[in-house]
Formats: structure tokens, C-alpha cells, sequence
């Protein structure tokens, strides 16, 4: 079988909880449009659907989900997949997979770099693992610096994944920083004033302890019993955060505060976000947490809305205290003193909203989007 020339076969890899697939789908879909697609290979199926892609050009692989044993396994799987396909240019979909770039040496491949790695290297369990557990931290995390390196093209998401992977080695040359990307339908014309009624605060993605969950619902809290009136959306909590969120807001007595629900589809979130005064990103000090920029940051950015997150390189890169938003510390007290400021400014607020608004299009895909194809063509 002969390779197919000039073609990007794009492999990917997704958990089976995954939330978010707007920046993933914005690439396949660029690839499609231009006549770049061969083929897009994943391990669930509902990949297929959410990527856009019609079943003729999509390949299940499935695999990767577990331990060290089951994520290795996976690339095998793909990397004979892809050399018995005679695959010429394969993009990784998630960095995740970076390790692959290193088994596909006579490939060109083009990996995007969303998360940092240390993201991805599980813990050892105790006994006879438990020596070894720094031993297998330095090799995985040496590995996927080593796909990187090998790699024809590496697009991290964020300044500081740039500078990370350069220092670790990759050639600036074969390095291209290209923000993740936001679509055009959350972009928002309504003209942004907060009311008299309350502050109207949104909270986007995956709801947990270590994303500022506690720190939101007791910041809400401390506003009630400041007078200073608050309405929290939170979008994205599965099943177990819904119920301890709402015991929780039964405890702090903010029912009439919070409003909490499940996951829902992409395209239904700019509706929620038109109805918010300011997107909450709040992030534990984690180590991959200090290199990845959060999604829903650029997502309200665009949207027109000013941001409150903490003091975390990834939001204060974008975010300006008092300027596009606020910047507090990673506590109840320091959120709720920022909100407190927030609704006692909001005379401010549509000064606030014209600055996000004049500097948000550079996070727009379509203004990607352009770039993006430069340098996949260019590697070609």
C-alpha cells in the first residue's frame, strides 16, 4: 500500500471523561477543510462525533486508559498502525502522546503540545514500586521531553509551554507557540453592565477540590454575609460534584446563590457566558497547572467578559489586576474581598469590558487558524 502523500493522519487520544473538544475539533476540521485529512485515529468512539468526523475517515484504536503498561501498549498500537498504513505525517492530537513521535523516527509528525507532562505521570504505588517511584518519574518525564525533540513540529498552547520545551531542548526552529483557540460563536454583542440585582459570576469545565471548588462556594458565602449580593453559575460538575456542591450550599445557606449543573455541549456555553458579569478560573499551585493555560480563560476573554482568577503565572500572563479582570489569592477571603471590590466598582465595569473587548480577537481560531496551517504546510 502506498503512503498517502501530503496527507496529515491525525492520532489522538481522549479519557473516557473527557469535557472539552472545541480546540481538538478546531484543528480537524481546519485540516478537512483544506484537503489536509487522511484519517483521524482515537481510542473512544465518541471522539468521532465530537471531532466532526464522518465514520470513513475515522479509525478506533482503542487502549491508553490506566497504568504506565496500558498507556505504552497504546502507542504500539498506533505506531504499527500508522508504519503498516504507511502513514507519512501524523499529528498527535494531545501531549499525551508525545512519546509516539519517538517511535515513528522516518514520520514527519507535528504534536500539540497542550498539557505539560507532568500532568500525565501517575504516582507509584507502594512496596516493591515504591524505590523506584522517583526512578519512573525522570524516565517518563525524559520520554515525552524526547518525542518533543523528535518531533518535526511542536505547537505548545502557551508562552510558558514554549519556553519550557525549548529549555528542555526542541530546536526553536521546529517550535511554533499557537494559542489553543476559541470559535467565533463566543463572541458576544451585548453591551455588559452589571445590575443593580447582583453580581453574576460563571464558572465553566471540570468541577473539583483542587479548581477552587470550596473556595468559590465559601467566597459566596462570605459575600452574603458582607450584603454584598452574588449569583454563581457553575457548568461542567458530574454527578459526584453536583451532590457535594449541593450539600455544601445546603450547609452555607446560599441556596439562592448558587446554581450548579452537568456537563453540557460546547456549543451551549456561550449562552451561559452572555448572562455572567465575570468568569471565575481558580487553580491549586500544580506544578503542570503553572505551565497550562486554562481553556475557559481565553473562552471568556472572547465572550467579552472580564476574569477573576488567582495568583497563577498562567492567569496573570493574560489577566492585568484591575485592568481586564482581578487577581486574587487562592483563598475564600482573598476571592470574596475581590468581589466585594468588584460589585463596590461596578460603575467601572463597562471601562472594564471595552478593554477585554479590544484585545480578545487574537484568541480567536479564525485568527489562528491562518498561522496554524502555515506551519503545518510549511513542514509538509
Amino acid at each position: 500500500m502506498k503512503s498517502t502523500q501530503n496527507k496529515v493522519t491525525v492520532v489522538s487520544f481522549f479519557n473516557p471523561d473527557q469535557i472539552g473538544y472545541q480546540d481538538f475539533r478546531y484543528r480537524v476540521e481546519t485540516l478537512k477543510r483544506a484537503g489536509l485529512l487522511d484519517q483521524v485515529v482515537c481510542n473512544i468512539p465518541e471522539a468521532r462525533e465530537e471531532l466532526g468526523i464522518d465514520e470513513s475517515e475515522f479509525k478506533l484504536v482503542p487502549g491508553g486508559v490506566g497504568g504506565i503498561l496500558t498507556q505504552w501498549s497504546y502507542y504500539i498500537k498506533l505506531m504499527l498502525y500508522c508504519l503498516r498504513k504507511r502513514k507519512s505525517h501524523v499529528f498527535l492530537l494531545h501531549s499525551f502522546l508525545a512519546p509516539v513521535a519517538c517511535l515513528l523516527p522516518k514520520v514527519k509528525t507535528y504534536l500539540y503540545w497542550n498539557e505539560h507532562p507532568s500532568h500525565f505521570i501517575g504516582k507509584a504505588s507502594g512496596g516493591l514500586l515504591k524505590p523506584l517511584k522517583w526512578s519512573k518519574g525522570k524516565i517518563s518525564l525524559y520520554l515525552f521531553y524526547q518525542g518533543a525533540r523528535s518531533a518535526t513540529l511542536v505547537m505548545p498552547i502557551g508562552e510558558h509551554h514554549m519556553e519550557d520545551i525549548i529549555e528542555a531542548g526542541c530546536s526553536p526552529e521546529n517550535v511554533a507557540l499557537i494559542y489553543m483557540g476559541v470559535g467565533a460563536e463566543f463572541r458576544s454583542a451585548i453591551k455588559r453592565t452589571v445590575k443593580n440585582d447582583a453580581l453574576r459570576l460563571v464558572y465553566t469545565g471540570s468541577v473539583m477540590e483542587d479548581r477552587g471548588r470550596d473556595i468559590m462556594l465559601e467566597a459566596v458565602c462570605l459575600c452574603q454575609k458582607n450584603r454584598v449580593p452574588v449569583y454563581l453559575s457553575i457548568i461542567g460538575a458530574d454527578r459526584e460534584q453536583i451532590r457535594i456542591i449541593r450539600e455544601a450550599v445546603k450547609t452555607y445557606n446560599i441556596e439562592k446563590n448558587i446554581d450548579v449543573m452537568g456537563r453540557v455541549s460546547g456549543s451551549e456555553i456561550p449562552g451561559y457566558l452572555e448572562r455572567a458579569d465575570f468568569g471565575i478560573c481558580l487553580w491549586a499551585d500544580k506544578p503542570y497547572w503553572r505551565f497550562n493555560p486554562p481553556t475557559k480563560l481565553f473562552e471568556y476573554l472572547v465572550a467579552g467578559i472580564p476574569i477573576i482568577a488567582n495568583d497563577m503565572r498562567t492567569h496573570t500572563k493574560y489577566i492585568v489586576d484591575g485592568v481586564n479582570g482581578y487577581i486574587c489569592r487562592y483563598s475564600s477571603e482573598s476571592l470574596s474581598e475581590v468581589l466585594i471590590n468588584a460589585w463596590n466598582k461596578k460603575a467601572e465595569y463597562p471601562a472594564m469590558v471595552d478593554r477585554v473587548c479590544g484585545d480578545n480577537s487574537k484568541y480567536l481560531w479564525s485568527t489562528i487558524e491562518p498561522q496554524f496551517l502555515r506551519e503545518i504546510q510549511k513542514h509538509l
